[in-house]
């Protein structure tokens, strides 16, 4: 029997940093004009355009961005330039002051099979090894380049275009 599904409610460093949301439809969170796609103990993801996010990191000087975090923010930098282009690691583009520009996607995979869940629709068997196959090759590739993801989850998996997954988030990893 499947539980309930609990939707993720924001970190508190995020609802402290007073980040002047405001509302473009009722379900469409924006900071400075540009729709937030979502947003984690690292940091925050905005669409720049239909290509590409930056995801922004907590500024030095903010009581929420201690040493540990200035750590994993540059190791983070470091790891999407070591992975390079690959199919199954989200495509990094630069880094900018206040944190690094990423090629755009679409919906992570929780949400995907939460929305699948709430329709009554199953998860087809293929796609699901489909899945399970691309999550493998892309761990298999950063483990090659020596880096450990430290948080894979399905959060932590993004769809493309044509529903093939990519990892993506590395705060927290190490090298």
């Amino acid at each position: 029997m499947i539980g309930t599904w609990k939707m993720y409610s924001p970190p508190i460093p995020l609802r402290k940093l007073k980040l002047n949301l405001v509302k473009e439809r009722s379900n469409q969170d924006q900071i400075d004009g540009h729709i937030l796609l979502g947003h984690g103990i690292s940091g925050y993801v905005i669409a720049l355009d239909g290509n590409y996010v930056q995801k922004i990191f907590p500024s030095s000087g903010n009581p929420f961005m201690d040493e540990a975090k200035e750590k994993d923010r540059a190791i983070e930098i470091r790891i999407y330039k070591r992975l390079g282009d690959h199919p199954r690691v989200c495509k990094y583009i630069q880094d900018v002051k206040s944190g690094i520009v990423l090629e755009r996607l679409g919906k992570n995979l929780r949400i995907h099979l939460q929305d699948l869940f709430q329709d009554g629709k199953p998860v087809d068997l293929h796609q699901a090894i489909e899945w399970s196959c691309q999550t493998a090759q892309g761990l298999a590739y950063i483990h090659s380049r020596k880096i450990l993801h430290t948080d894979i989850g399905c959060h932590n998996l993004l769809l493309d275009q044509h529903s093939n997954l990519k990892l993506c988030d590395f705060a927290g990893s190490s090298i």
